[in-house]
């Protein structure tokens, strides 16, 4: 396993939304290789209301040769 990330992250009116950009890639040894990224999430309630986190997006998984 090999890939770095960039920390990214943005804050709402009541809410934060967090994520790492950037690839990740599996290495077996048969020789696949598959590549993917983190989807991003979201803290809501950080200032009143109840706490929630929740997945933003989607993960892709690629298939490289």
């Amino acid at each position: 396993m090999h890939g770095y990330y960039e920390f990214i992250g943005k804050m709402g009116k009541n809410s934060l939304t967090s994520g790492l950009r950037g690839p990740c890639t599996l290495e077996f040894p048969d020789g696949t290789k598959i590549r993917f990224n983190a989807p991003d999430f979201r803290l809501g309630g950080t200032i009143m209301g109840e706490r929630t986190i929740e997945g933003i997006g989607s993960i892709v998984f690629e298939n490289i040769q």
